[in-house]
């Protein structure tokens, strides 16, 4: 949701390692904000497949490298997780453990635009108690598994899209029923795997930039919009209403392949348990090896 993060320094040859960096990474922002100073095509919807999961050269064809979102049928149902996981699952066997969650407020995750989500940590036992209570101040819970319950990645097979690539991150979200996001992109590639419940996202292409009105990038949240895609103000945001979109379902066992920079706005049609995997491909892909090779951490 961030713009690429430097985490360290470092020198090389005398050269500040974030100017040689800055070099990859300032271009690549021009080239972004000339595609969002372009017009835009009359409003069509967007074609979105749901077809069985490709092979590795086909995904990369038809959609990674077309930056083309596309929803996969047969992944999910073969882990183990399809048959395990349930909030009940996860009270007995991990309901002790430490959980970091979204705060929720009505119908919505709690966003400041001046500082992003407000979140907290407590037990995961705790955490679901308050998102079945359903109170205002609920929990949507939003789990960084290689930091706090790595054993869970032994109940699903990640895919090899994005197995061990530059970037590789997962989170475990559970929430309950009609629960929305803001409107928001990630630089990185996703993949969304539901295996319980349906969720309905909005998706725009990276484009859409400047019909969505997106915050600037030395804002705080530069990956955020201000429109609520779920009901377009013509009056604040005029430009939004006609800007190209897919509305999609996500039913369980479905997995999405969303592309990075699309901007998406989530909202669970049933409680609702899933996992994603990010990654980095193409210029982020670069940005991470050039650190990698001058002793930095980065990430998108």
């Amino acid at each position: 949701m961030a713009q690429p993060q430097l985490t360290a320094r470092s020198r090389c040859g005398g050269l500040d390692a974030t100017i040689v960096l800055a070099l990859v990474i300032g271009p690549c922002d021009g080239l972004f904000r000339m595609a969002q100073a372009i017009g835009h095509d009359a409003p069509s919807d967007i074609v979105i497949d749901r077809v069985p999961a490709p092979s590795q050269a086909e995904f990369e064809r038809r959609y990674l490298h077309a930056s083309q979102p596309a929803i996969f049928t047969d992944v999910v149902p073969r882990w183990k997780a399809w048959g395990r996981w349930s909030r009940d699952y996860f009270r007995q066997v991990w309901g002790k453990h430490r959980a970091q969650v979204m705060l929720t407020s009505g119908r919505n995750v709690q966003y400041d635009p001046n500082r992003s989500y407000a979140f907290r940590e407590m037990p995961m036992g705790e955490a679901l108690d308050r998102l079945e209570r359903g109170s205002e101040d609920g929990a949507y819970l939003m789990l960084p598994l290689e930091r706090y319950l790595p054993g869970l990645l032994d109940d699903v097979e990640v895919p090899s899209y994005c197995n061990a690539r530059p970037g590789f991150r997962t989170r475990l979200w559970i929430n309950a029923a009609d629960i929305g996001t803001p409107l928001h992109r990630d630089f990185s590639e996703n993949l969304i795997a539901q295996v319980r419940g349906t969720k309905q996202l909005i998706l725009y292409p990276p484009e859409a930039a400047h019909s969505l009105y997106a915050f600037q990038r030395r804002s705080p949240v530069p990956g955020f919009s201000p429109v609520n895609a779920e009901v377009p103000d013509p009056v604040r945001f005029p430009r939004s209403v006609d800007a190209r979109r897919a509305v999609v379902t996500l039913h369980a066992g479905e997995m999405l392949f969303l592309p990075s920079r699309w901007w998406h706005q989530v909202r669970s049609i049933e409680p609702s348990l899933n996992i994603n995997f990010w990654w980095a491909a193409g210029v982020y892909e670069k940005i991470i090896r050039v650190a990698e090779r001058l002793g930095l951490k980065a990430s998108v």
